[in-house]
């Protein structure tokens, strides 16, 4: 892989930065509903830039960088990035992208394609140059805390089906945001393919894998299967694992463990560990676990977690909290001497452009990523079949990087648009132009900031805020504009709560094509995705829920929804599909809640104390606490969990184990988990079982296996409760109401329309 692939993010933030003169400094774009300008170079190599770039709403500065692709080689990799980063998008410590356009070869002027990408900007700088201006290594509280985080992204790939190999994990290519955060970067050399040498391979097929290897690895990294095939061990997780360890190495003795990259001593596993150190002795088993010659012997990524979990506790520290370092400050005179790497993020395209001149052009449609949908799926090698996006406006002075592009061909690849939003951000995300997620924070001025962030798109009298929070607004905050109240809680909302809100939003929109309806909830990816989601069953835009939350995860960030959540879209789905006058919930007579194997939630975290609460609805309808030393100790050496329960309940339920903790006298209740469901859709099993992925509130953490599993004993009665439904005269709706514009509505339409 070319230097430009292998290198990391080396930009800074400094407004001090010597910059070399670049036609972009100075430009202004406009992105979608967001404008930018682009204030200064911070960092350029052979074949890319990296700029500043400010939005003009917020102020908030973004890291833009221009990227020239010299042949369809280098087109290919970034190709492959994007699918990566599209299923890796959300996690907090992977670098995150924001938007990026592409220039054909052909009408780029130089005779090499041209990407221009945003992404966040890591201004904590680069980890390495950290360590660097250390005169020693790190502590190990910081060491515990980067290898941590370093690892939950690499565990983050590692969980995807199929995983995704890294293949290039070292210190260059770890980030710290300004809160001290760690961001992996550099995707380029990520794949899913695992190579599985055997005795049938030839001697050609051998020397072409150690190629392909020494093109995608760095050699202090590379493990031993990757040096020599001939071993015929599988290259895949593990090698991951193995850079893992040397990492570890380098930050505990600021040194690497082969840095001379010699073969046999990579093969051997031959490195040193001091005998005498005390300091960083809680790693060397964590070292040596990694750095196994054998791949099939080495730990793999939850061991590495599970280790890092203990050695946090001992030390006393929260591993996922920042890293407590200095920023990284800039420095003009290296800013020629490094290579940068950005996310590389498209999808696959032929550029329109009517302008005699490629660099003047004023407008491009730019397609957005789509980021996984809660239920991985597989990625496919093929680049036809993995790029994608969806389309919005550019306006601007960028030169030959704003063109008309459009998504009709997998081997030109075009431009890709993602809106990350942070919950703390008031930030507007438009999932369609007629329907806008905004983000609702506790504050004094919030309720002002929304106005004006909702008053400097639109006239209040053409909008329809929807509060899904638990906080009332007060109607005169929002003069003329029209105020629909929820409370959603944390619960899913009732079928017949979220139809009827839907209702009112087709309504709305169907009074003035001018009108438009802003969705906030509290932390604008749950509640809101929620609603949205519902709204584009309703209008028939799409059928699949999975769907409507891809949409809504492209265009604005990956929703937070709970697995109850994704039942009751389901369910909202299927009520749709065949709309009856009337709904009917049968009564079921709950007897046990089992939880097998035992959760683990006491303090020595061995067993629990637990019980089970049952709400019809809002209301409670059984409780089964008793006494704290009257209930029941449930410990590993029991095979699972009994909860006796007597209750017949119907419609939606909800049902929610505890752990008590004994504080004061008093029991305080710890939520291990909650499930949702109704009985409406229940068939006649005298059984409801849960995997730990369908389960709510369930923590990150060793209180549950994964191979956990819920059981709701039941007995369907024969007796039912009958309603009217909402929905009894629901008719196909024509989804063109969500879009302002022909194009628009086309363009979504064939990327994620049913």
């Amino acid at each position: 892989m070319s230097d430009l692939f292998k290198s990391a993010f080396g930009y800074f933030t400094s407004a001090n930065s010597q910059a070399p003169t670049n036609d972009l400094v100075g430009q202004t774009v406009e992105v979608g509903y967001s404008k930018l300008r682009v204030k200064r170079v911070i960092a350029e190599g052979g074949f890319a830039f990296v700029y500043v770039a400010q939005a003009l709403d917020s102020g908030k500065e973004y890291a833009l960088k221009r990227l020239l692709a010299a042949d369809e080689e280098a087109n290919q990799r970034i190709v492959q990035e994007i699918n990566t980063l599209k299923k890796l998008a959300g996690h907090p410590n992977i670098i995150q992208f924001i938007a990026v356009a592409f220039v054909d070869k052909n009408q780029s002027g130089h005779g090499m394609a041209e990407y221009l990408l945003l992404t966040e900007l890591c201004s904590g700088g680069s980890l390495v140059e950290v360590l660097q201006r250390r005169s020693g290594a790190f502590p190990p509280e910081v060491v515990c805390k980067i290898m941590w985080q370093t690892c939950k992204a690499v565990q983050h790939m590692h969980s995807q089906s199929p995983p995704i190999i890294h293949r290039d994990l070292k210190i260059e290519n770890l980030l710290l945001t300004t809160e001290g955060k760690i961001k992996l970067c550099d995707f380029g050399s990520a794949t899913s393919q695992i190579f599985r040498p055997d005795s049938s391979w030839s001697a050609q097929q051998h020397a072409m894998l150690e190629d392909q290897m020494s093109s995608c690895t760095t050699p202090m990294y590379r493990a031993p299967e990757m040096v020599d095939t001939w071993e015929n061990h599988e290259i895949g997780l593990a090698s991951d694992v193995w850079a893992v360890g040397c990492l570890m190495y380098l930050l505990c003795y600021n040194k690497h463990p082969f840095e001379d990259s010699a073969k046999l001593r990579i093969l051997n596993a031959n490195y040193t560990l001091p005998p005498s150190d005390a300091r960083y002795r809680c790693f060397h088993p964590v070292i040596a676990g990694c750095l196994v010659a054998q791949p099939s012997r080495r730990m793999n990524i939850a061991q590495v977690l599970e280790r890092l979990a203990a050695i946090a506790e001992s030390l006393r520290i929260n591993p996922s909290e920042p890293i407590p370092v200095e920023k990284t400050a800039p420095n003009p005179q290296n800013n020629n001497q490094h290579e940068i790497k950005y996310p590389a993020i498209f999808s696959g395209s032929n550029v329109q452009d009517n302008n005699s001149s490629p660099m003047h052009s004023s407008a491009n449609n730019v397609t957005r990523p789509a980021p996984p949908s809660p239920a991985p799926r597989a990625p496919s090698t093929n680049v036809s079949s993995s790029s994608g996006g969806i389309f919005s406006q550019i306006r601007g002075g960028a030169g030959n990087l704003l063109k008309n592009i459009r998504d009709t061909s997998s081997k030109v690849v075009q431009s890709v648009q993602q809106t990350m939003v942070r919950g703390e951000e008031m930030a507007a995300s438009y999932i369609t132009s007629r329907i806008c997620v905004i983000n609702y924070t506790e504050g004094p001025d919030t309720l002002q900031d929304m106005r004006c962030t909702i008053e400097a798109r639109h006239n209040l009298a053409n909008c329809a805020i929807y509060n899904l929070t638990t906080t009332q607004f007060p109607a005169h905050r929002f003069p003329n504009a029209t105020l629909v109240e929820s409370g959603w809680g944390k619960r899913c909302p009732s079928l017949q709560a979220l139809y009827t809100l839907c209702e009112h939003m087709h309504h709305f929109l169907s009074n003035h094509q001018s009108n438009i309806c802003f969705i906030t909830c509290q932390d604008g990816r749950c509640n809101s995705a929620m609603l949205v989601s519902g709204f584009l069953l309703f209008v028939n835009f799409v059928t699949r829920p999975e769907d409507a939350l891809q949409l809504f995860a492209v265009k604005r960030t990956p929703s937070t929804i709970q697995p109850s959540h994704r039942r009751y879209l389901e369910y909202f789905a299927e009520v749709l599909s065949s709309p009856k006058p009337t709904f009917t919930c049968k009564k079921v007579k709950i007897v046990a809640v089992t939880l097998q194997p035992v959760p683990l939630f006491n303090k020595i975290r061995d067993g629990c104390r637990p019980y089970v609460e049952l709400y019809e609805g809002e209301d409670k309808v059984f409780t089964s606490v008793d006494d704290y030393d009257r209930m029941n100790v449930f410990n590993v050496s029991h095979t699972k969990v009994v909860l006796p329960v007597v209750c017949t309940v119907s419609g939606d339920v909800t049902v929610c184990v505890y752990h008590a903790r004994q504080v004061l006298t008093r029991i305080s209740p710890i939520k291990m988990l909650q499930i949702q469901f109704n009985t409406g859709f229940m068939e006649d099993d005298n059984v409801l079982a849960f995997s730990r992925s369908e389960l709510d509130d369930i923590e990150s953490g060793d209180h549950f296996q994964d191979k956990t599993t819920i059981l709701v004993h039941c007995k369907v009665t024969h007796e039912s409760i009958v309603t009217n439904s909402p929905w009894a005269r629901h008719k196909t709706m024509s989804p063109n109401i969500l879009f302002t514009s022909k194009l628009e509505a086309e363009e979504t339409t064939d990327l994620f329309g049913t």
